[in-house]
């Protein structure tokens, strides 16, 4: 989605600025319980345009590969929506699903990161040697299969991931 290199007031920076006030939002409607046909907020509605107006543009493109399937040789990169949109080609059910796995990912990649930099802080050895293979990168940035072949990186996040309690480092 490129939202990281978008500059501000892009697309991207306000989908970004709506997901994050949509998400603080939907908690506080939660809360409201019953009560929430008493409430009403239209910076959370245009929020929730933004949003949808946002992802359709990414269910429409999947859904005109659907179309494309056996007419053209498709490329084997793996593409989730693009496999959701082989399953139905119901756009608000394929919304729903892009949604769910942008809200599930975001939060669990910002807890293993928190997960991380704090055992990072705790141990300087476990830095040292991680900064020594980011450093055989020689300034490159990396792709995905060089990300994918980084196995000392892999053992950090693999732990920080599975024992946040502990980040031991003890087997490496």
């Amino acid at each position: 989605m490129d939202i990281l290199r978008s500059p501000e007031g892009s697309e991207q920076q306000n989908f970004a600025a709506a997901f994050d006030y949509g998400q603080v939002e939907v908690n506080v409607r939660t809360r409201m319980g019953p009560f929430l046909f008493l409430y009403r907020n239209k910076k959370f509605d245009q929020a929730c345009k933004t949003i949808h107006n946002f992802v359709d543009r990414f269910v429409y493109k999947a859904l005109e590969y659907r179309k494309m399937i056996g007419r053209e040789k498709q490329t084997e990169r793996y593409v989730f929506l693009n496999e959701l949109a082989k399953a139905t080609n119901d756009p608000k059910q394929l919304r729903d699903e892009l949604l769910n796995i942008l809200l599930a990912g975001r939060d669990t990649t910002a807890s293993l990161l928190s997960h991380t930099w704090h055992a990072l802080a705790r141990r300087p050895d476990v830095w040292a040697k991680l900064k020594a293979e980011v450093d055989a990168l020689d300034g490159k940035a990396p792709d995905y299969e060089t990300l994918r072949n980084m196995k000392y990186l892999k053992f950090v996040l693999n732990e920080c991931k599975l024992f946040p309690q502990f980040c031991t480092f003890l087997s490496y």
